[in-house]
């Protein structure tokens, strides 16, 4: 017991505080600004031992190591807080981002497939709403641009983005991919990345409670999921033909 008191003792000499200002935001918020706090710290230099503190902290911020999530979430979450999503990829080499093979970390190259969804890849996203909004479809961004990464993923690097995983290797497989390519020779401030997840978090809070009062209003509160609408069953033929050449693209 005394020898992790002492490398809780430890670890918090090396890292910010974090407040009870967190106690409304998302287990993603508080895994990426420890990440964020870790490299910022570190400077690239830590050895496995320092990942048994990374394991004390997510604890102590409330954040169960054991659950299990999916590299899925982790991608609707940043689609749905861009401001986030776009500060960590600011924070990224452009010249490792070019250099990067995707088998080396592919919850990186999935980031970078949000930011070009975004960008220069928007037609993709554009055009498959277009055929849904045709078809009378319900869908949702974050549920389409994550399945567009999915089969990107699926398809070039035989990575399963649904796959349930512990939240710590989860962090873990972050942080060692973050390390590949994080740009040291950037100023990161983490109270950034903390002001902006309160903001999102509180925006976040209203959309929940606005949103709960509408489904209240309507007579069908049953909605065509992304995942109803990607299935053969669901889809006629002319979709079904358009989603396989959409997958062409990404």
């Amino acid at each position: 017991m005394g020898e992790v008191d002492a490398l809780s003792n430890d670890f918090e000499k090396s890292f910010y505080q974090l407040t009870g200002d967190y106690k409304c935001s998302s287990d993603f918020d508080r895994i990426l600004l420890l990440i964020i706090e870790f490299l910022d710290q570190q400077k690239g230099n830590w050895a496995t031992s320092d990942l048994m503190l990374l394991k004390i902290k997510l604890d102590g911020m409330g954040v169960s190591v054991d659950d299990e999530i999916t590299i899925e979430e982790f991608y609707k979450y940043l689609i749905r807080n861009s401001s986030i999503c776009t500060k960590l990829y600011q924070n990224l080499s452009e010249d490792g981002l070019k250099e990067l093979d995707l088998f080396e970390a592919p919850i990186i190259k999935g980031i970078e497939k949000i930011i070009k969804l975004n960008n220069e890849e928007r037609i993709i996203y554009d055009t498959l709403v277009q055929e849904l909004d045709n078809a009378g479809i319900t869908y949702k961004e974050d549920g389409i641009k994550a399945k567009l990464i999915g089969t990107y993923l699926m398809s070039d690097a035989f990575v399963d983005i649904k796959q349930e995983i512990t939240t710590f290797n989860f962090t873990i497989e972050l942080l060692t991919n973050l390390d590949l390519i994080w740009d040291y020779q950037k100023e990161v401030l983490s109270k950034e990345f903390k002001d902006l997840s309160l903001s999102v978090a509180e925006d976040i809070e209203y959309e929940e409670k606005e949103g709960i009062e509408l489904e209240l209003n309507r007579e069908d509160n049953k909605q065509e999921t992304l995942e109803d609408i990607l299935k053969e069953e669901v889809m006629d033929e002319d979709m079904q033909a358009f989603f396989n050449r959409i997958k062409g693209f990404v």
